[in-house]
Order: C-alpha cells, then sequence, then structure tokens
C-alpha cells in the first residue's frame, strides 16, 4: 500500500468519525431542547388520577371554573324524569358550544338532549312550543335565562338549570 493510500484511508475514517460525532451531538441538543420543552407539561398539577368524569371534568371545569361539574351536573339532574328532554340553551352554534352540547348530552344520558341558539330570532318561541310534559329540565349555558323564569339552580357562574319537573317518571 503506498503513502497516498494510507492517507486516504486514515483521512476518511476520521471524517466518518466526526461526522457521526456531530450526529451524535445534534441528536443530543434534539433530545435536551425537546425535554426541556415537554417536561414541564407533565408536571404534577397538570396530570390527573383516572377518576370517573376525569375528561368532561377538566373541559367544564375550564369552561365553568367549579370542579367536578360533571358531578354537579348529574346530582342536579337525578332526580329528573329519565325520559323526557333535557334543552340546552346555548349562546350560538359555533365550535364551542357544539362541544358544551356533546359534554352535557354524555353526562344527561339516557335523557334526549335538544340544543338551541340564544342567537336565533325565534329562540323563545321554539322553546315555549315545547310541551312542558316532555321536557325535565333547561338549561342556560353562557346564556340568562329568559325572563318569567323560575328560579333555577346554578352550575357556575353563568350556567343555569331550570328543572320543569321533579316527577320522576315510571320508565326509568
Amino acid at each position: 500500500m503506498d503513502s497516498y493510500s494510507t492517507f486516504k484511508t486514515a483521512t476518511s475514517g476520521r471524517w466518518r468519525l466526526i461526522a457521526r460525532a456531530g450526529w451524535f451531538v445534534a441528536l443530543a441538543a434534539y433530545t435536551a431542547v425537546g425535554a426541556a420543552n415537554i417536561w414541564p407539561t407533565l408536571s404534577v398539577p397538570t396530570l390527573r388520577p383516572a377518576e370517573a368524569f376525569v375528561s368532561t371534568d377538566s373541559y367544564l371545569e375550564a369552561a365553568t371554573g367549579v370542579p367536578h361539574a360533571s358531578a354537579r351536573i348529574l346530582h342536579i339532574l337525578a332526580p329528573l324524569a329519565r325520559d323526557k328532554t333535557v334543552v340546552l340553551v346555548l349562546p350560538d352554534n359555533g365550535v364551542r358550544s357544539a362541544f358544551i352540547n356533546q359534554n352535557v348530552s354524555y353526562l344527561s344520558w339516557p335523557r334526549e338532549v335538544r340544543w338551541l341558539c340564544a342567537d336565533s330570532p325565534n329562540v323563545q318561541q321554539e322553546l315555549f312550543a315545547m310541551p312542558p310534559t316532555n321536557v325535565a329540565a333547561i338549561i342556560f349555558w353562557d346564556t340568562p335565562p329568559f325572563p318569567n323564569m323560575p328560579a333555577g339552580v346554578h352550575i357556575g357562574a353563568n350556567q343555569v338549570v331550570v328543572p320543569v319537573t321533579l316527577a320522576k317518571s315510571s320508565h326509568q
């Protein structure tokens, strides 16, 4: 082997070693930066133990400011007839309202939930067109109850459940 071949082999081996070391340093830096960004989100206050309704509670707590809002809703709806409709009056038909509707529908089961938009010009007519015998409760979410409505039970500061009947159905 001549001296040029020996030099070429030694030089290419060094460049491979330097390239591998560079990749290792880049990977270590990527891992360190990623871990620094992810670790704070895994802190104890953001993680919750696996309890009943943990997913609905985390959203509803953010929406209402009330911890364990799912249990509160279940407690309020428990004495109401299960074969009647729960009317949910939301501010609009946006994505946030749709998500609240899904959460309340989940918690209201087996009751049907009918969603009305408060920004609709004829929302009161729609509500009062429903026979009261078919309605278990009206939930006003982030919208004030209509005038002349009976007093309701607050879930949070801007969420009121107005029970229409407290008589339990015979079909439970």
